[in-house]
């Protein structure tokens, strides 16, 4: 699952994308990009406690479970405008010559146009000019 929260009125955030899933976190600047996530079957199934977490001594035991986790973080190369319009043009060129899948797919695109376009129509701006 991943919640997708789209605002413009953050004026102190560090990161351009974040993406919350039930598996991780994914954050990104147009400079590099973080990730945590974990691994299926990494980390043993626990039973449900439907009481207290307390040690020996009856005190409150808060965030003592240790996970199997993995980070990822590295720096981009460039821009969307050189190095992400190189990329493109590099796929199409692989898709056309060779037959290979691109990264993202014109189906792809169109479905994300299509739910911005269901948002546009569902919540309409006024016009200010």
């Amino acid at each position: 699952m991943v919640d997708i929260e789209v605002t413009n009125i953050d004026a102190y955030s560090d990161y351009n994308v974040k993406i919350l899933g039930t598996k991780g976190t994914f954050k990104a600047t147009p400079a590099s990009y973080e990730m945590t996530y974990i691994v299926d079957g990494e980390n043993p199934e626990r039973p449900v406690i439907e009481t207290f977490l307390q040690n020996e001594a009856g005190n409150p035991v808060y965030c003592s479970e240790n996970l199997v986790k993995h980070q990822e973080k590295e720096a981009f190369n460039g821009t969307a405008f050189d190095v992400g319009t190189a990329k493109l043009y590099e796929q199409l060129y692989y898709k056309i010559t060779e037959g290979k899948p691109m990264t993202v797919t014109p189906e792809m695109a169109a479905a994300v146009i299509s739910v911005i376009e269901t948002v546009h129509a569902e919540n309409p701006l006024p016009l200010k000019y």
